[in-house]
């Protein structure tokens, strides 16, 4: 109920007879607002994200650090296909 009256308000007509061209204004205004927030959030997590993983690793620790990364990528992998197997041939499946 808020919401269409807060849309209402902002476009003084019924919610159902907008205009098409105000309607695409109004959301063009709306994602030309919100993507700046929303590069800048992306670009800071990316960059405290790349300061957290090689704040002081060496070159001996980071060939431990990705052999581990990659350990526990490959062991997802395994268990996800684990999964898919499991499914084709389960047949408590079928009976519900």
């Amino acid at each position: 109920m808020f919401r269409n009256r807060f849309f209402r308000r902002i476009l003084h007509q019924n919610l159902f007879e907008i205009d098409q061209v105000k309607l695409v204004y109004f959301l063009s205004l709306i994602v030309g607002l919100l993507s700046p927030i929303a590069a800048a959030l992306l670009k800071y997590s990316i960059h405290y994200t790349h300061k957290i993983l090689t704040e002081r690793i060496t070159s001996v620790s980071g060939s431990y650090i990705i052999n581990s990364y990659l350990r526990l990528i490959l062991g997802g992998i395994l268990y996800w296909i684990y999964l898919q197997i499991k499914d084709l041939f389960n047949i408590s499946r079928i009976a519900y």
